[in-house]
């Protein structure tokens, strides 16, 4: 589900160090897929802090009842949800309202700089080919070939813990790539934890943040990777339930 919201996030890595995107730009500078809507004018860094100033999402993040199943069945395309609820309702940068769209653009400004029908080239470059995985993944699409960039990646528990490692090993490297991992993983705007993300005080570049040295990947139903960079440590856990999330960070802190 939404742990393939930080995957997103890292397969801008390279587009950004070779000069390609730069993050202050609006999301219209890359791609004109989103014209008259809320992310055509919001900046790079404004979606990948989910800040881009649109409506408040009614459904735990998803803009329409339904929207991950519509997408994923191919009834709709993320595009079409978002010109149809693409007004502002503040200023981007603002504030933090979490929501799946925000990853969508992000996504599309990928397919657009790197002149490709969705962003999974990138991802599996950036990302995918780096860690080492013992078994193969998927990433669903919409109905106009889009990645569904904010929940559609599946990947073995082994290979998310891979993919935890991997993301702590970055997140210390001596790179540019090395950089913006450590920047995406350390608190970019407030969360004022208004709805979604009430253990976190803060998110990254779709990545939520715990405290100053821990960073979480966090998927409806319970689905985690917990990062710290301090104690060197990743935890996983998948689930259909969200109820033991309290002994889950409590493990972390006496690891």
């Amino acid at each position: 589900m939404s742990i393939s919201k930080s995957l997103t996030a890292y397969s801008l890595a390279n587009l950004i160090c070779s000069g390609k995107v730069d993050i202050h730009k609006p999301v219209g500078y890359y791609t004109s897929e989103l014209r008259n809507t809320t992310w055509d004018s919001a900046s790079l860094r404004d979606v990948l802090r989910m800040s881009s100033g649109a409506k408040i999402p009614k459904y735990s993040g998803q803009l329409e009842k339904n929207q991950f199943r519509n997408t994923t069945k191919h009834i709709l395309s993320m595009n079409e949800i978002m010109h149809r609820n693409g007004e502002r309702t503040i200023e981007p940068g603002i504030k933090f309202n979490y929501m799946s769209a925000d990853t969508s653009a992000i996504e599309r400004v990928i397919a657009a700089v790197s002149n490709e029908k969705n962003g999974l080239k990138e991802f599996k470059t950036q990302v995918w080919d780096q860690v080492g995985a013992e078994s193969d993944a998927k990433w669903n699409i919409d109905k106009a070939g889009a990645l569904n960039a904010y929940a559609g990646f599946s990947a073995t528990l082994r290979d998310w813990g891979r993919l935890g490692l991997w993301s702590l090993a970055k997140n210390s490297e001596d790179s540019c790539e090395g950089r913006f991992h450590k920047e995406a993983n350390t608190q970019q705007i407030i969360n004022h934890k208004e709805r979604q993300g009430k253990a976190f005080k803060g998110y990254g570049y779709q990545v939520w943040i715990r405290n100053d040295h821990e960073y979480w990947w966090v998927g409806h139903g319970g689905q985690r990777v917990g990062i710290n960079t301090e104690k060197n440590a990743v935890i996983v856990a998948f689930s259909y339930v969200e109820d033991y999330m309290t002994d889950l960070y409590k493990l972390m802190d006496e690891l």
